[in-house]
């Protein structure tokens, strides 16, 4: 299936900006964080990101086999409903495990979600919690 790229990314400026949903509990909600802050849908991503993530997979065709794609992200541990976000992820209110994760990547600070494409979704497996940041893993 080819993708259709949103006329949003007509213009061919460089500035992208990657929006990470990151999902909880029946995932019909999700706490929003991207490389800088940015407000889509009235709804706020958190300028958290700390590394240029890359997502991995392959397919072999003649055997008719893929392998399940990842994505490592490292957030800043900012301040989230008065704690620290990582307090959140790693304990809090919230059940973020197993549940979905949406990656879009966002063009010009477009505030239309429809005007983002849709480059990753997965499932949140793996957790590692430091002081300063939190390393998150999904496949």
């Amino acid at each position: 299936m080819a993708l259709t790229l949103p006329s949003s990314f007509s213009n061919h400026s460089n500035k992208r900006n990657w929006l990470f949903q990151l999902h909880y509990d029946d995932e019909s909600n999700f706490t929003g964080v991207a490389f800088y802050d940015t407000v889509v849908e009235s709804l706020q991503y958190y300028g958290a990101v700390l590394n240029k993530p890359s997502i991995r997979e392959s397919i072999d065709l003649i055997n008719s086999t893929s392998k399940t794609s990842n994505l490592s992200l490292s957030l800043a541990n900012f301040k989230y409903l008065g704690d620290d976000f990582s307090a959140e992820i790693f304990g809090g209110t919230r059940d973020y495990i197993n549940r979905l994760v949406k990656v879009y990547i966002q063009p010009e600070d477009v505030t239309g979600i429809s005007d983002c494409l849709l480059i990753y979704t997965g499932k949140f497996r793996v957790k590692y919690r430091a002081l300063k940041h939190a390393k998150l893993d999904w496949s």
